[in-house]
């Protein structure tokens, strides 16, 4: 899973540092991007949506949401669409680290 997550942040990289005239290859790199972050979020047992909002300036705004069963809720807001997934990917696994983190300080 380590493997996979930076794989996806050097995609996410590449991405930002592309030319404008790589469009359509830019757009099936994000996709690509998008698809590993919502298979790797369904394989944890997380349910995800995403929705596009426009902002009172007239600008997008991307809002991620993955919940669990046991309660657990993350939301993020971003510009862009594959932000908002890393954004996403990131704030679970900054919570997953720390719940298991509290369980071992409880079950010390």
């Amino acid at each position: 899973m380590v493997a996979i997550r930076g794989h996806i942040w050097r995609l996410a990289e590449l991405e930002r540092r592309r030319k404008p005239h790589d469009a359509e290859h830019r757009e099936r790199r994000r996709r690509e991007v998008l698809g590993i972050i919502a298979d790797n979020l369904s394989k944890a047992g997380w349910s995800w949506g995403c929705v596009s909002v426009i902002y009172s300036r007239g600008r997008p705004i991307w809002i991620a949401d993955a919940h669990r069963d046991d309660g657990k809720r993350s939301v993020v807001r971003a510009d862009e669409k594959l932000t908002a997934f890393l954004e996403l990917e990131a704030a679970i696994r900054r919570d997953s680290r720390k719940s298991h983190r509290n369980n071992a300080i409880l079950n010390g």
